[in-house]
């Protein structure tokens, strides 16, 4: 089983590849890869509400995702 995937079905976004993150609502291809990118230069998140200083991803984009990501 892949760790960046909880048994709640619950998507670590620490730790899941671009594949895994397309996999959470609202998020496509590029905003999977831009996650990754916000990951290379900052570290890991701190909290799921950090996602949204991710360029592209707002709070209408967060209360779509927030039941399906954590960060540990």
């Amino acid at each position: 089983m892949n760790p960046a995937v909880r048994p709640d079905g619950k998507i670590n976004i620490n730790t899941a590849t671009e594949a895994q993150l397309c996999d959470i609502p609202g998020i496509g291809a590029t905003r999977a890869a831009a996650i990754a990118a916000y990951r290379q230069e900052h570290g890991n998140f701190t909290s799921i509400e950090e996602i949204m200083r991710v360029n592209g991803i707002k709070e209408g984009t967060y209360e779509k995702m927030k039941d399906s990501i954590t960060v540990n």
